[in-house]
Parts: structure tokens; C-alpha cells; sequence
């Protein structure tokens, strides 16, 4: 019970992190044809997101879970997170359009990636022009999500684990 004031205030500052984050990518869905249909019909898309980024959750967590049982990382964190940082200090320089050299270093998509979101895309736009409803896009939003880099879920190192045991 000592925990529980503690983890629901950090629950509520992290639920601002949440909606910033994910809150535009759901809106884009959430939204559409919101004034009409019944209460089912709008639940559904929100129900086909949720369960599509579970599910992403899920395969992501197996996937590093695995590398990380695998691999004893800890020696190496600090060095991983130090090229981290830098990496993204690069890829703001990138958006900023005023250092051409880092746009260089920022990563594409893979063509078959681009292709594919295309097409959802594509089908989206035809369903919605013919008045059809789509789980295209919430179900790609929600598969995407568990590749956006969340830091409120990420768990904690083992060396962390350790001292916090101690």
C-alpha cells in the first residue's frame, strides 16, 4: 500500500507523456465520422487500435526479451545510451534542415515498408470515400505503436533491479 500514492502520481504525470504522444495517432481514427453511428460503431476502431498495440507490446517484448536473456547487456548500457543520445542529437539537427551532413545519417524506411503503408493508406481513402468503414488505419496505428520509443514503458535494467533490492 506504500506504493500505491507513488505509482498512481507517476501514472498521472506519464498519462501527459501518453496523450502527446499517442493521442495525435488516435485522434486521426477517432475522430472521423465521429457525429454519427452508434455507440459500437465508434468503439470498435478504438477496440481494433488498442488490441493491435497489445499485441505489438507483446511482439516487441518477446523479440528484446529474448536478445536481452541472451546477451548480458549491462556492461555496455551506458556506452549504448551514451551513441543513443548522440544518434538523436544528429536527428534533430537532421529536422532542422540547417546541417545537410546529418541529414545523410538519418535512416529510411525500407521500400517494401513504404509500400505497404501506401496501400492502407490507399484502401483507407477508397473505404472512406464510399462511406465504408475501415480498420486499416487503426489497426496499422496500433502495430506501429509498439515501435515508437516510450520511455514510461521501459523497463528497468537488471543492475537497477539489483539496487533497488538491495
Amino acid at each position: 500500500m506504500e506504493l500505491f500514492i507513488p505509482s498512481l502520481m507517476l501514472g498521472l504525470v506519464t498519462s501527459l507523456h501518453c496523450v502527446s504522444m499517442c493521442g495525435p495517432m488516435v485522434v486521426t481514427y477517432a475522430l472521423k465520422g465521429a457525429e454519427d453511428g452508434t455507440v459500437v460503431e465508434r468503439l470498435v476502431p478504438n477496440l481494433a487500435y488498442q488490441a493491435a498495440k497489445i499485441a505489438s507490446y507483446v511482439l516487441v517484448g518477446l523479440l528484446l526479451g529474448a536478445a536481452g536473456s541472451a546477451l548480458d547487456l549491462d556492461a555496455v548500457r551506458p556506452y549504448v545510451m551514451l551513441i543513443a543520445g548522440a544518434y538523436m542529437i544528429v536527428l534533430a539537427l537532421s529536422m532542422t534542415g540547417r546541417a545537410r551532413w546529418a541529414a545523410r545519417l538519418t535512416p529510411r524506411p525500407p521500400a517494401f515498408l513504404l509500400r505497404a503503408f501506401t496501400a492502407v493508406r490507399r484502401k483507407a481513402v477508397d473505404d472512406a470515400e464510399h462511406g465504408r468503414s475501415t480498420m486499416a488505419t487503426p489497426v496499422t496505428f496500433g502495430l506501429l505503436t509498439g515501435l515508437m520509443p516510450c520511455a514510461p514503458s521501459w523497463p528497468r535494467s537488471s543492475t537497477q533491479r539489483r539496487a533497488a533490492a538491495q
